[in-house]
């Protein structure tokens, strides 16, 4: 069994807020749904802004608007020049919550006709 990828904690310093950044399963099927791909994070690294508001929603919707978190995104660098590691943990944990959607093994409901 591989290690879980832990969730990111980013904090403000200026507020001394801290952030959560992880995915749940509803927020993967939500932005799929609205056509959103991790894969394109690489083609695309507009999307990358995506990929990090989206971070946010498990544990602070309602808390943060994409402008905010695109501001906090500059704060740090920008899309371009992030701290080294954080976009490749951003994608585990977005890949780690949407392998719990496809995963079979682990489950504990038998199917009989």
């Amino acid at each position: 069994m591989e290690d879980r990828v832990l969730p990111i904690e980013l904090t403000d310093n200026d507020t001394g807020k801290v952030y959560k950044l992880d995915f749940t399963r509803k927020i993967v099927g939500l932005v799929e749904t609205g056509g959103f791909s991790v894969v394109d994070c690489e083609k695309f690294p507009s999307k990358i802004r995506d990929l990090f508001y989206y971070s946010f929603l498990a544990n602070h919707e309602g808390e943060v608007t994409h402008r905010k978190t695109d501001e906090m995104l500059d704060d740090l660098g920008g899309v371009l020049n992030l701290p080294e590691g954080l976009l490749k943990r951003l994608i585990e944990l977005y890949v780690q919550t949407y392998d719990t959607l496809v995963d079979e093994k682990n489950s504990r409901m038998t199917v009989k006709f």
